[in-house]
């Protein structure tokens, strides 16, 4: 069973570290689940709904991970990422997608991880945590 708007021992990942999370994606479905999910084992979460929101909520520097729908309107993922490392942003860049990309096209989007949709919290939070780690 979930507990909402509480955390207790041992919800929190193997690490025991809340990662500080920018999820940006059009479908608010998509992010509300996730960000309950994400908020219910003890991380944080900010969400923007389009791409221009997600660079400059992203760019504050405020996230240790910031996960980037690649099918937003106007702005696509691959606009954001680039706008992120032009920035100077300093959070790992996850791309996600509903559509399987080969090594070379992820590579090309210039995103530190790719992660297929559908992806479970907990995946995302192992490959968010191991991208921070190399980070520190």
């Amino acid at each position: 069973m979930a507990l909402r708007g509480r955390v207790h021992e041992g919800m929190l990942s193997h690490r025991g570290c809340a990662v500080r999370f920018c999820l940006i994606d059009d479908n608010q479905m998509v992010t509300d689940a996730l960000s309950l999910a994400l908020r219910d084992l003890g991380h944080s979460v900010e969400v923007a709904h389009d791409g221009a929101s997600g660079v400059a909520l992203a760019a504050s520097g405020a996230h240790d991970a910031v996960v980037i729908d690649m099918r937003l309107p106007g702005m696509d993922g691959a606009a954001v990422v680039a706008a992120l490392r032009e920035a100077g942003a300093s959070a790992a860049l996850i791309a996600a997608s509903g559509h399987d990309l080969t090594g070379a096209a992820q590579r090309e989007l210039g995103a530190d991880e790719f992660l297929q949709k559908p992806f479970t919290p907990r995946a995302l939070i192992a490959v968010a945590e191991r991208l921070v780690a190399a980070r520190a």
